[in-house]
């Protein structure tokens, strides 16, 4: 009977320690971040943006509410098939950008900017940037106005609430009769204007001009006003708290870059590769002095498909999308969409 005691107390004593060692600690009780499982859940990424503007994010048909084509909107569609989920692009207010990422209305952030606008926002590094104000011209006159300087006093043409036209607006004694500086709702009608002389010049950025010159051959050219000139980056603002999400698309941003999808893209709505942002390998794709744990994914369409179905399996659902990789060398919106 001793004999018998004694094995069941070494028993217990040996079923204790494994309790005892196998304990959940304080640390391992802290809460997952599940931002990433969250999207796979609801099957839709929000995306919101502000520039509406041709080539960047335009609406094709200004008088309906057609889907929303450009660079941007290639892009961001893209990331949105990578990860495998349906996409939401929303329009929104620059100001309230980071309001309605804090409170998950929207997931990632599309814009112009940089951590003096968004200072509690993780941004990524810039994508692509564009320089302005510059001045479009007639070819014919381009030696005429070879020094902005030389359209003082003349008919200029602006786009409505644009950087641009804001900044030479602001340009001391270049603006002496109000009346000639004449505000436009988009730059087709400007550049119109200016091919019948109703305009001597018109303001815009660097890369939409380009566009103008492209669509219309050796009929434009650009002065630059070199001593005014500012420069936005474009980038992709998300919430801090969000780390999960937040490194599945600096993955697949990395893919884009590494898989020539992003050149595609710039080539396709710029007319050349205007991309600047840095592979993961060389720098962090977060601006300096922004940590977010990054592991990098080496098989991402899949990787995501998978947990998709996963979860859909678990939910009852019949999975409805295919674990395999997606080619991106185009999109729907790229196949479909010619520039203006």
């Amino acid at each position: 009977m001793k004999k018998f005691i004694s094995i069941a107390l070494i028993f217990s004593v040996i079923l204790y320690c494994l309790s005892s060692c196998t304990a959940t600690s304080p640390e391992d009780e802290t809460p997952k971040d599940t931002s990433l499982l969250q999207i796979f859940d609801k099957n839709l990424l929000t995306i919101g943006y502000s520039d509406a503007q041709f080539p960047i994010l335009y609406k094709e048909d200004k008088e309906k509410d057609s889907d929303i084509a450009g660079f941007g909107a290639d892009l961001l569609r893209d990331i949105c098939k990578r990860l495998v989920v349906n996409c939401k692009l929303k329009q929104v207010a620059e100001q309230d950008a980071e309001k309605l990422l804090l409170s998950g209305e929207i997931d990632i952030f599309f814009g112009s900017g940089g951590e003096e606008k968004y200072p509690n926002l993780l941004l990524s590094a810039p994508i692509f940037e564009c320089s302005s104000p510059v001045f479009l011209v007639k070819e014919s006159e381009k030696d005429v106005y070879s020094d902005f300087l030389k359209l003082k006093d003349k008919t200029v043409g602006y786009l409505n609430l644009s950087a641009s036209g804001n900044i030479v607006g602001q340009i001391p004694d270049f603006i002496t009769d109000p009346k000639k500086y004449k505000s436009y709702l988009d730059f087709d009608t400007a550049v119109e204007a200016l091919k019948k002389d109703e305009l001597d010049a018109v303001v815009m950025d660097n890369l939409s001009a380009y566009i103008v010159m492209l669509e219309n051959e050796d009929s434009f050219a650009v002065v630059d006003v070199d001593a005014q000139k500012v420069t936005d980056s474009f980038i992709m603002a998300f919430n801090p708290e969000r780390a999960a999400l937040n490194n599945k698309i600096a993955d697949i941003l990395d893919l884009l870059l590494k898989d020539g999808s992003l050149d595609f893209f710039s080539r396709h709505w710029f007319g050349e590769n205007v991309i600047i942002l840095p592979p993961l390998a060389e720098n962090k794709l977060f601006s300096e002095g922004q940590k977010s744990p990054h592991i990098v994914s080496e098989e991402i369409v899949s990787t995501t498909a998978s947990i998709y179905n996963s979860i859909q399996n678990q939910k009852g659902n019949t999975p409805s999308v295919p674990p395999k990789n997606s080619s991106s060398t185009s999109s729907q919106t790229s196949q479909n969409s010619t520039v203006r």
